[in-house]
């Protein structure tokens, strides 16, 4: 548990592991299902980025997203690299309260949440 969970290994219901257990024992007819995506998770990051430049959008790639701004509970742009970027939506895959800090807790009714959600970061080594 402590590899996978690290720190919050003790905070793991003994409900959730059996669950996990009994639907990754029972594969029959009724059981999980799991795949892997042909071409890895790239191909799903390709065709995504295929899709938003095919309407319209941007994508940039390493940039300091220092803030999102947001007025009237609506994205006007980010800052980046000291840049003010005019945009209409953000794709964000910070952790939860890296990104309730960049939008300057702006997010409405979710900012308690992402407040009170304790990050458990993955990394994949081959």
């Amino acid at each position: 548990m402590k590899s996978k969970f690290g720190e919050n290994d003790e905070n793991i219901s003994a409900a959730w592991l059996i669950g996990r257990v009994k639907i990754r024992s029972d594969r029959g007819k009724e059981g999980e299902k799991l795949g892997y995506l042909r071409g890895g998770f790239n191909s799903l990051i390709e065709a995504l980025a295929k899709e938003i430049t095919a309407k319209g959008g941007r994508i940039l790639q390493n940039k300091a997203v220092k803030e999102i701004v947001i007025k009237d509970n609506t994205v006007q742009g980010v800052i980046a690299d000291g840049d003010f970027i005019p945009c209409d939506a953000v794709i964000s895959t910070v952790e939860p309260r890296v990104l309730d800090i960049i939008t300057k807790s702006k997010l409405g009714t979710i900012h308690e949440t992402l407040q009170g959600i304790r990050y458990q970061g993955t990394a994949c080594a081959s």
